[in-house]
């Protein structure tokens, strides 16, 4: 069987992580994958008067500035094709194609019938640097959907009632594990994802941890991204764009983690830190309730009240009992929940299920 994903660029981040998981599976069990992407990706702004975001990004193209293509990115072992337009004549014919972003979808809706059924994978509500109108019009396009959590689905009906699927992501346990078991030493630490963008909710989590440090000098703030921004205190110990192993392992060394995101469409870095045994203190976003449950596998926050989060990280650092026990527990419990064998097995039934339906898009 063909399947065709259709990404609208080629970079490292947590989405396209999920899809290359789902690419290399499927192609590990006798399915014939691609992965394609526009050479000089989407104009995630297109009908709004946007100058300078659209003069840069014409210079990149023109002066071929977008990031080289690096084909080991998160161990991808499929075939991926830089094309120069979206269209009947570079996708390949399939049994089918799936659009992983919302000016995708735009594209594959209108693909021929020889590329297949037509899927809308949807990881997030992605309305962050893009035209929202467009955004918004994607989901009701005529193509089948599948989402990711619960909650996702549910936003989405709610909003433009839209019915899509839900296949919760797994995890890849052979990366995200208790490798390095060194929590044992004397400074405690904590640890945190800094990304810069108004639903991560930096502003908060930097309010919580200088609240912190302020009270427990011992205690040590790691953290680890993909920007540097002068906002983040001299006492945070910072990884600038680390590898997957010295992610793996700051999960590994952290007692708790940080998560105070305000909207998540899933919410991976708190699930891959209880993989990790990590005790996880987060707000109650995206997956979240799918995965994990206050004061068993993690302590979750139901608003945004920095008393509220520092109330469970303090409540974690002076019982170290519950700490470890929260932290075990996730580590078995996230396992049975986020698994890429049931993740698969669903995806797989879903396909079959679209092959059945003669008028299915």
């Amino acid at each position: 069987m063909r399947i065709n994903y259709i990404l609208p660029s080629w970079v490292k981040a947590g989405g396209f992580r999920i899809i290359i998981e789902y690419a290399n599976r499927l192609q590990s069990k006798g399915y014939d994958v691609k992965l394609y992407y526009p050479k000089n990706g989407y104009d995630f702004y297109k009908g709004q008067f946007k100058p300078i975001y659209k003069v840069k990004r014409r210079l990149r193209i023109i002066l071929k500035k977008e990031k080289k293509y690096e084909y080991d990115i998160f161990n991808n072992q499929v075939e991926v094709l830089a094309v120069k337009k979206i269209n009947d004549k570079n996708i390949r014919d399939a049994d089918f194609t799936i659009a992983t972003a919302w000016p995708t979808a735009y594209d594959v809706v209108k693909l021929n019938f020889k590329k297949g059924k037509k899927i809308y994978f949807i990881q997030d509500y992605e309305i962050f640097n893009s035209n929202i109108k467009l955004v918004d019009l994607s989901y009701k396009l005529p193509i089948n959907k599948i989402t990711i959590c619960n909650f996702l689905r549910d936003f989405l009906y709610n909003k433009f009632s839209m019915e899509s699927e839900v296949i919760l992501n797994g995890i890849n346990y052979n990366i995200f594990d208790y490798k390095y078991p060194q929590k044992k030493d004397d400074n405690l630490k904590i640890l945190f994802v800094y990304y810069p963008m108004d639903r991560k909710n930096m502003p908060l989590t930097l309010e919580i941890i200088n609240r912190i440090k302020n009270k427990y000098h011992n205690v040590e703030i790691n953290s680890f991204g993909f920007n540097k921004d002068k906002d983040l205190p001299d006492f945070v110990n910072f990884y600038l764009d680390p590898d997957e192993s010295t992610i793996v392992k700051l999960y590994n060394q952290a007692d708790i983690f940080l998560f105070t995101s305000k909207f998540e469409g899933f919410g991976l870095p708190p699930a891959e830190a209880m993989a990790c045994k990590t005790a996880v203190v987060t707000s109650n976003v995206g997956a979240i309730p799918d995965y994990a449950e206050h004061m068993k596998t993690a302590y979750i926050v139901n608003n945004l009240d920095p008393n509220e989060f520092i109330k469970g990280i303090e409540l974690l650092i002076n019982n170290k009992n519950l700490r470890e026990s929260i932290a075990e527990n996730a580590y078995y419990s996230i396992r049975k929940i986020l698994d890429w064998d049931i993740s698969i097995s669903k995806f797989e039934d879903y396909l079959k299920k679209l092959l059945c339906q003669k008028n299915s898009q």
